[in-house]
C-alpha cells in the first residue's frame, strides 16, 4: 500500500468516523460488539456494507518512520528514537482493512488449507521437475532467482517460473480472524507497509501502546 494511498484513506475515513458513534453496525455480533468496547481511545470500527469491509479506523494522527531491519547494525538504533521518527516520518491515522465474509465452518477452512497445500507441494516439486537442483540460487533483500550459465538453464527456469507463478494464482486466501457472523481477510494497514524486514516505528508513545494493544486484540478473535 503506497503512501498516497494511506494519506488518502487516512483522510477519508477520518472523515467517517465522525458519523461513527450515530450508529451500531455489531448489535448481532457479539465478538465484533467486544472489540468495539475494548479498542483504545479515539479508535473505531465502520463497516463499509456495500464494499463488504471492516474499518478500524484512528481519529488521532501520528508518526510512522518504516525501518529497514535487514543487516541493521547497533549504531543505526537511532533510527527508532524519537527525534528520527518526527524528522524522517510520514503523519498519519491509523488505519487496518478487512475484506469480510459470511463466517466460514471449519469444514471450509480445513477444504481450503488442503487445497493450498495441494499446491505447495506441486511447487517444492517444480525445481525437480525443470532439472534445476544443480543450478545455483540466490537470495537478496526478500528477492531470488538463479545463477545460470547456458541459454538452456535459462529456458528451464522461465518454465519453472511461469509454472510457479501459475500454481501461485490458484491459491485461496485463507481469513485470518473469526468473528461469530463473519471471516475477515486483512488487506491492508497504515503501520504496516508489508515489505519484508520493515518495521514502523511510531511517535508518540500513546499510539505505539495503541497500536500494540489493538493487534493482541484481533489476535484473540477466534481462529481454526
Amino acid at each position: 500500500m503506497n503512501k498516497i494511498k494511506i494519506l488518502f484513506l487516512s483522510i477519508f475515513f477520518l472523515g467517517l468516523h465522525l458519523a461513527a458513534d450515530a450508529q451500531n453496525p455489531f448489535k448481532e455480533d457479539s465478538l465484533l460488539a467486544k472489540l468495539q468496547s475494548e479498542l483504545p481511545d479515539g479508535y473505531n470500527l465502520l463497516f463499509d456494507v456495500d464494499n463488504e469491509e471492516l474499518i478500524l479506523v484512528g481519529k488521532d494522527s501520528f508518526y510512522i518512520h518504516f525501518v529497514n531491519m535487514a543487516g541493521i547494525r547497533p549504531d543505526q538504533m537511532n533510527e527508532f528514537s524519537d527525534s528520527t521518527i518526527l524528522k524522517r516520518g510520514q503523519k498519519i491515522v491509523g488505519l487496518k482493512l478487512f475484506k469480510t465474509t459470511p463466517r466460514w465452518t471449519p469444514e471450509k477452512m480445513k477444504e481450503v488449507r488442503t487445497h493450498n497445500t495441494e499446491l505447495y507441494n506441486k511447487i517444492e516439486g517444480l525445481l525437480k521437475k525443470h532439472d534445476l537442483e544443480n543450478v545455483k540460487q540466490w537470495n537478496k533483500w526478500g528477492e531470488t532467482g538463479f545463477t545460470t550459465h547456458s541459454p538452456e538453464e535459462e529456458k528451464r527456469v522461465k518454465a519453472y517460473e511461469k509454472e510457479r507463478e501459475n500454481l501461485y494464482k490458484e491459491m485461496q486466501s485463507i481469513p485470518g480472524y473469526h468473528t461469530s457472523k463473519y471471516s475477515l481477510f486483512y488487506y491492508a494497514c497504515s503501520w504496516n507497509n508489508n515489505a519484508p524486514n520493515m518495521v514502523g516505528a511510531v511517535y508518540p508513545e500513546e499510539q505505539r501502546d495503541a497500536i500494540r494493544k489493538i493487534e493482541i486484540l484481533f489476535q484473540q478473535l477466534q481462529q481454526f
